[in-house]
């Protein structure tokens, strides 16, 4: 059986929550934006059973502190290596994020190269955010949810969105308990991050051709959000050490609930 801890480790950001489990070479998982470090499902177990597995609660997520003013992704991936600092890791580690995990990960990696040894990132999109999806979908999302909070029908709409219909019907349960993680995190918090991390997401694909680190992409089949295939193998081929392993679905964290087989098989290779 897996044994877990957890703990809060103050940053300059805010105080970080992360999970542990597991022992051996040292692992650091970041979930999605709207949902927490509870979003790993069993993968969080089985990477234990052979790995230090390290789950982080994003900024403003689960059971980490509010960051009530715009922040930018240079201060998160300085939080994440302040978390990697009070944790003692001071050799480098394996970073696998989901879509803003992803994000957080690139911006440590460009930033603070010597921290990771490699980047796994599971749907994220690296092109920032075409005009049309800013104002037609993101800024009216982000609106909506300040004047309205996580009412059931926005929560659809998220779900829809993040998780996709047929991974919804295919794990109804899981599914509605990721949600539960947006529609139970503190508003002000949530409406702050939704700002910060989702209206202002820059595009990454200039600092990912720039890495010096392996990077395995693994997009999702059906998630038209910028993370194709497509896009993604046309980001990979600017990279020095990269690689592309699609997964099944529709949304970016439908593959943890429907696929999560297939991400540890392919983690796995991508380590060895």
């Amino acid at each position: 059986m897996i044994t877990e801890s957890s703990e809060s480790i103050s940053t300059d950001l805010c105080r970080i929550h992360v999970r542990r489990a597991g022992s051996g070479p040292p692992v650091l998982l970041w979930h999605s934006l709207f949902v927490d470090s509870r979003s790993w499902g069993s993968l969080f177990d089985r990477l234990a059973e052979r790995r230090s597995v390290i789950a982080v609660d994003g900024p403003c997520h689960g059971r980490s502190g509010a960051v009530l003013r715009h922040f930018g992704f240079d201060e998160v991936a300085d939080a994440a290596v302040t978390v990697l600092d009070r944790l003692g890791l001071d050799t480098p580690v394996d970073w696998v994020g989901n879509a803003w995990g992803g994000h957080v990960g690139i911006q440590v990696a460009a930033r603070h190269p010597d921290r990771l040894r490699t980047l796994a990132a599971v749907g994220t999109p690296v092109r920032g955010l075409t005009a049309r999806e800013h104002w037609t979908m993101c800024w009216p999302l982000v609106q909506i949810y300040r004047l309205a909070g996580p009412q059931p029908w926005l929560r659809k709409i998220l779900a829809d969105i993040l998780i996709g219909p047929a991974a919804i019907a295919a794990q109804p349960g899981p599914a509605a308990q990721l949600m539960e993680s947006f529609s139970s995190a503190p508003r002000a918090a949530m409406h702050s991050a939704m700002r910060s991390m989702m209206l202002n997401r820059p595009g990454m694909a200039g600092d990912a051709a720039g890495l010096r680190l392996p990077v395995l992409m693994m997009p999702v089949h059906g998630d038209g959000m910028g993370s194709s295939p497509a896009d993604i193998r046309a980001v990979a081929d600017t990279m020095s050490d990269a690689r592309v392993a699609e997964v099944a679905g529709q949304g970016h964290l439908a593959p943890l609930l429907i696929d999560p087989g297939t991400v540890f098989d392919q983690l796995q290779a991508f380590w060895r």
